[in-house]
């Protein structure tokens, strides 16, 4: 069985014949230890956007910046009712940037955006997808990125946690028409990426019960979620949401969801979910975890014990696969990850199948 059909029969609930584990291909240089975890049975996540965004009536004006001897980036959108922009700090390794400016900064500012939202045309790139698989063939699968939701949208891109709060329980009319303008827009792109021919779909919303706890949850996410699975369900595609945070305040919730696939699970000692746990509470979706970023900086002999202990609780009845999905330092990805596949092999080996 090769990795790509092991993922999807471990993603539709299937047996397997050995652990279905992955990583996304950025996080692992190319080279030996890439080599050689592939030949351990590791596969790659690839993540494809099957659409462009296209915004013909706003001016879009990206600018790169040193302040202090630190990169920031300005993104600053021109439309017919106004301008709106956002400051990002560029990190230094990964490039990856933080937001230090948010694009919705005051209430008149929501309708800029909203305009923004209203006037993108979602146009279908199908083409990218095929070529992302021909390329990955059978050492991995395809996930099509979505969008976050419009609630993890909002506060991760567009306003943060504080103004967010506060707009919503204001009852602040642009929030509310803001919302509704991303449903509808992510409405469009489910159903243009339901047609794509990616083997899984990708919701990317990093979710927390920190953020969205209690009634939050069942008002501004479970709809949502239903909906867009729906979607999906009916032109027999899999959902995948990538919900990495703490999710012990919601886990009865997320239970209730139409949500086939919780992809990036962490279990302890970085979240407060264990997978028995989590299995005992959603009987019937499959768990694809995020291996704790934590343990990848203990000795080799503590990452192999870990690793072995995890599979034991959490493979038995199957619909589980190991993930990475955080990035782990190159000063001791080496040996992480051969500690990593040891354990795997001799869990392997104990004859779990």
């Amino acid at each position: 069985m090769d990795t790509r059909t092991r993922i999807l029969r471990a993603v539709r609930g299937e047996t397997v014949d050995r652990v279905p584990w992955s990583i996304y291909p950025a996080i692992i240089p190319t080279g030996e230890v890439e080599r050689e975890m592939r030949n351990h049975g590791m596969a790659f996540n690839t993540i494809v956007t099957p659409y462009t965004r296209q915004m013909p009536d706003v001016e879009v004006i990206h600018r790169q910046a040193w302040e202090r001897g630190q990169e920031f980036t300005y993104t600053t959108y021109r439309t017919p009712v106004g301008e709106i922009s956002e400051k990002r700090r560029v990190e230094e390794g990964y490039g990856s940037s933080w937001i230090v400016e948010f694009l919705i900064k005051r209430p008149q500012d929501y309708r800029v955006y909203e305009y923004v939202v209203r006037h993108t045309e979602i146009v279908p790139d199908y083409d990218t997808v095929l070529e992302a698989k021909e390329s990955v063939g059978n050492d991995g699968v395809t996930l099509a990125w979505t969008t976050r939701s419009p609630y993890q949208q909002m506060y991760i891109e567009l306003m943060g946690i504080e103004r967010l709060a506060l707009d919503r329980a204001d009852n602040v009319p642009g929030f509310l028409s803001l919302r509704g303008a991303l449903e509808e827009q992510h409405e469009r792109i489910y159903r243009l990426v339901a047609q794509s021919p990616a083997d899984l779909v990708w919701c990317p919303d990093n979710l927390s019960d920190l953020v969205a706890g209690g009634k939050v949850f069942d008002s501004y996410y479970v709809p949502y979620y239903d909906r867009m699975a729906e979607i999906l369900r009916q032109a027999g595609k899999t959902m995948v949401s990538h919900f990495d945070g703490r999710l012990g305040g919601i886990i009865e919730a997320i239970g209730r969801t139409g949500i086939p696939v919780i992809e990036a699970f962490t279990p302890p000692p970085m979240g407060n979910v264990s997978v028995p746990r989590a299995k005992a509470a959603w009987p019937e979706k499959v768990i694809w975890i995020n291996f704790p970023g934590s343990v990848f900086l203990e000795e080799p002999a503590e990452i192999k014990r870990f690793t072995i202990e995890l599979l034991r609780e959490s493979m038995p009845g199957g619909r589980f696969l190991l993930g990475i999905t955080e990035n782990i330092p190159r000063t001791v990805y080496r040996r992480a990850m051969y500690a990593l596949a040891d354990g795997i092999a001799e869990f392997e080996g104990q004859g779990w199948v």
